[in-house]
């Protein structure tokens, strides 16, 4: 077994490292690593490596700091970072698991109750991250109420006799039908 004494290694700048040391690259991308390796009476050996970083998958957050399958009432934004990503980093999102429009963020404004986003980040080079994902519900639309109330409270009941001071009812049944067609209702209270 023979021993070769590693010369240099070198990154695409030139800087030069010696064995106690080696080019740290923490940022994704790609990158070309630059060795030589010699020993005496052999022939020097030469040559680089492409070392390619991806970037993690990035991080998606609403603008109204709901989460992915919370329900959203007004329009909103779905914005695309992440860590370690230098300027030669982009992001493609869509509806399908293999997003291809480019952007930073996307602008919600059509009610759906639920709509996947994709999203993923990208070198220059197309070395891409893993996909993300959110979970978009938007219903901007107010629940309808049918009831026998006014906007004002109960419904005005007129008694036409000057005999009557005071009316007693007892055993009132109210019906009240609360709807909402996408995101259903959560609680509908009656006070008495």
């Amino acid at each position: 077994r023979s021993v070769f004494n590693l010369m240099k290694l070198c990154d695409e700048n030139n800087i030069i490292y010696d064995l106690n040391e080696s080019p740290t690259y923490t940022n994704a991308g790609t990158y070309m690593v630059y060795y030589q390796v010699t020993k005496t009476g052999y022939k020097t050996v030469a040559g680089s490596k492409k070392v390619v970083i991806i970037p993690s998958s990035p991080v998606i957050t609403a603008s109204d700091s709901k989460t992915s399958g919370d329900w959203h009432n007004t329009n909103f934004t779905l914005s695309f970072s992440g860590t370690g990503y230098p300027s030669g980093i982009y992001y493609y999102y869509g509806t399908t698991e293999n997003p291809s429009t480019r952007g930073s963020s996307v602008a919600i404004s059509s009610e759906t109750s639920g709509t996947t986003y994709y999203v993923n980040a990208c070198t220059s080079d197309n070395n891409c991250s893993d996909v993300s994902n959110y979970n978009v519900k938007l219903d901007k639309t107010a629940p309808t109420i049918n009831s026998p109330f006014s906007s004002n409270g109960l419904t005005k009941i007129m008694l036409s006799t000057n005999e009557i001071k005071e009316v007693y009812i007892n055993n009132v049944a109210v019906n009240i039908n609360v709807n909402d067609d996408r995101s259903g209702i959560s609680t509908s209270k009656i006070d008495s």
